[in-house]
Parts: structure tokens; C-alpha cells; sequence
């Protein structure tokens, strides 16, 4: 770094890691109560000054009044000072004598519109749909006991917001600012995960030659907007998007029928529900990327077996997902904590395995990723 040169995603990950454990070890209880505090501090924040625009409204550069800045968001100075003061303690604004503020590297990325702004739209993610229902949990485990939330219904999600009989999904049904920012963050969170790289595919390319032109190649389960699914036909070239499927909710999949590209448009969009039906029989491969993680091992198991049912005796089954090391990382540990509280959880190759066996498969092989704890778990029918 001193040279000028920049640090691959895993050396960054290490030094991270490193600068982490050495606070670890000098800090006191008290620093470890204090740091928290400030967490909570940050993040909310970091939500409302998103919210009411201040990151758009501080110059890319230089600094601004908070006199002015307030007229230009229309809210109250010293409110907006006492807010940014807790992301001035923490490096995240920087203030210039008594009254003017500006942006770091941490903020600027805030600085474009709200609307269209991936990074902003993540923190409000992360303090909408990740700080309400943590807080709910003392509350939720006295009232249902110390047992694992497993359900999609009676989640700690729904419990916090005062829903508990319906579903993640029926709730945020409700909320479609939220969705919309959700959607918006999308490419963030997914970008934290290799879609390709770690697995071969080839050998699809090479079978599908040798297939009928009628079965399909691959079978995107859940696939969202189909960016993985784009990734692997156009690194493998053997593989025709002609003969591959998306599938996902109805919502989902008319919204790539309208808004996504043509080479994606050119797979067989399917809407479904994967609690109930896999209507695509005898596909070459099966994928199913990042959903496993949404539910608990019961729910898991259910959506494998529609699967499993639709497969060939040589249909192969893929599924990309965090594989845990036991304890995990330090995001993973976070990841698989708020998980719990839609009733998901992150699971290692053991616990992958085991649900592999209970819906009817067997395992035979695992490929790792080398940039995060991310993996291709390869099934067979048992």
C-alpha cells in the first residue's frame, strides 16, 4: 500500500482482520461498551442524514455552513450539527473550525441522489430491516423461550414489527419504499459474492452439446434478475442462454421481462414458487444461489426436494452459498446473526450436507472460493 499499489479483496480482508484483533487486545471492557454505543450511534446516524439528504447537500468538496446546509435540507442547525458531530467523532465527516462540514472518503459516496444511490440505499437496509428487529429480540426469546427461530411465520422480524402471523415477505409487501431500497442495494450485497471463478463449468457446455436440443441446460432457481445466470453463459460459451431458465416470484421475473437486457431476455423467464413446484423436468443442472440462507433447515430441505423430484437420474444440482467456517468471520458472524431473525440461517459444509442427505441427495463435491467463505456445493441424487 505504501508503494501505491492496491491490496487484492483478500489481503484487504487479512489487514482488516489484523488492524481488528489488535484493538481486540489492547481494549477494555469499557472501551468494548463505549465502541458499541458509538456503533448504534453511527449507524442511525448515518440514516438520518441519508434520509434527509445532507450527504447530497455537503459539497464534493470544500466545506459548507451548517447554517446553510440546513436551509438547503430545510431542518433545524443545531440538529444537523449534533447529528454530524457523531460522524465527526468517529472520522466519517470532518468539520473545519466551528461551523462548517464536509465530506471524507467515508461519506462522499453518499453525496449523489438518494434515489439511485446503491451505498445509501444499503444503510437504509441495514438500520430499517437489520436494527428494529435485533432490538426486538430480548422481548421475542422471553416471550418464545431460548429456541432457534426456524419458521417463516412467528419470526423475530415479524415479531418486531408488531406482525408476528405473517411472513418476511407479506410484511414487506407493506413497505415498498423499503423494497425499492432493498432492490437498489442489490448489486452492493451480491458483489460481496463471486458468481464465477471458483466452480468449472465447462463440462455443461461440453454435455449440452451432446444433449437434446429440448432438455434444458440450466435451471437458475430463484435467480433473481439473472446477473449470475449472464455471467456464466457468457464466460462459457458452449452454453445457450436459449436453453437455460430464470425463475423467481412473479414480481421479480416481470421486472426483467420489462426492464432486463436482451441477451438475459433471451432464457426462458419462468415465475414460480419454489415452495411448491419445480415445473422443469429433467434439466442438465439445477442452480440455486444465496436462497438456502433466507430459511431454516426444515424449509431448506422442502425446497430441495421440489427439485429433487424434478431431476434426471444425471442431473446435477448446484448450490452457491456461504459455507461457514465453524466459528465463522467476522461478517458472517453478523450475516448468519440477523438471518435468525427471518428465521434463515448461514451454514457450514456439514450442515449443507446434512440437508443434502435429508431431501434425497448426495454430495460429491465441494469448491471453495478463495476471496470469502462462498462455495459451490455440486449434488447428485442419492
Amino acid at each position: 500500500m505504501r508503494a501505491g499499489n492496491e491490496p487484492s479483496q483478500k489481503e484487504h480482508d487479512t489487514l482488516v482482520s489484523t488492524i481488528r484483533n489488535v484493538g481486540n487486545a489492547v481494549h477494555t471492557p469499557l472501551d468494548d461498551v463505549y465502541d458499541t454505543s458509538m456503533a448504534w450511534c453511527k449507524a442511525a446516524a448515518i440514516r438520518l442524514l441519508v434520509n434527509w439528504k445532507v450527504f447530497e447537500n455537503i459539497p464534493e468538496s470544500g466545506f459548507i455552513r451548517y447554517q446553510d446546509l440546513a436551509e438547503k435540507v430545510g431542518g433545524d442547525a443545531v440538529l444537523i450539527r449534533r447529528v454530524c458531530w457523531v460522524l465527526v467523532a468517529t472520522g466519517f465527516l470532518e468539520q473545519r473550525g466551528h461551523d462548517q462540514i464536509g465530506h471524507t472518503s467515508h461519506t462522499r459516496i453518499f453525496a449523489n441522489s438518494t434515489t439511485s444511490n446503491a451505498n445509501a440505499s444499503l444503510w437504509m437496509v441495514i438500520c430499517d430491516e437489520w436494527m428494529h428487529p435485533l432490538l426486538a429480540m430480548p422481548d421475542y426469546y422471553e416471550k418464545f423461550g431460548i429456541k432457534e427461530p426456524t419458521g417463516r411465520l412467528h419470526s423475530i422480524k415479524a415479531f418486531g414489527e408488531g406482525q408476528p402471523e405473517l411472513t418476511v415477505a407479506q410484511i414487506m409487501s407493506l413497505h415498498p419504499k423499503r423494497v425499492a431500497h432493498i432492490h437498489l442495494s442489490m448489486p452492493l450485497m451480491d458483489g460481496a459474492y463471486p458468481q464465477t471463478g471458483f466452480y468449472d463449468f465447462s463440462w455443461i457446455a461440453d454435455r449440452a452439446a451432446k444433449e437434446p436440443h429440448s432438455r434444458k441446460v440450466i435451471v437458475d432457481v430463484g435467480g433473481g434478475k439473472g446477473w449470475t445466470l449472464q455471467r456464466i453463459v457468457n464466460e462459457n460459451e458452449g452454453i445457450p442462454m436459449e436453453r437455460c431458465v430464470l425463475q423467481d416470484l412473479p414480481g421479480v421475473i416481470s421486472f426483467v421481462e420489462k426492464h432486463g437486457d436482451e441477451n438475459i431476455k433471451r432464457a426462458t423467464l419462468m415465475p414460480i414458487d419454489f415452495h411448491k413446484e419445480q415445473p422443469v423436468q429433467g434439466a442438465l443442472v439445477y442452480s440455486v444461489r444465496r436462497c438456502l440462507r433466507d430459511f431454516g433447515d426444515d424449509e431448506a430441505v422442502d425446497i430441495l426436494k421440489r427439485v429433487v423430484d424434478a431431476m434426471a437420474p444425471d442431473s446435477k444440482l448446484l448450490i452457491a452459498d456461504t459455507v461457514a467456517t465453524n466459528p465463522p468471520s467476522f461478517l458472517v458472524a453478523a450475516i448468519d446473526f440477523f438471518l435468525s431473525t427471518m428465521g434463515g440461517k448461514e451454514r457450514t459444509e456439514e450442515e449443507f450436507c446434512n440437508i443434502a442427505v435429508r431431501a434425497g441427495l448426495k454430495v460429491t463435491g465441494v469448491h471453495y472460493s478463495d476471496i470469502s467463505e462462498f462455495a459451490m456445493i455440486e449434488c447428485e441424487k442419492a
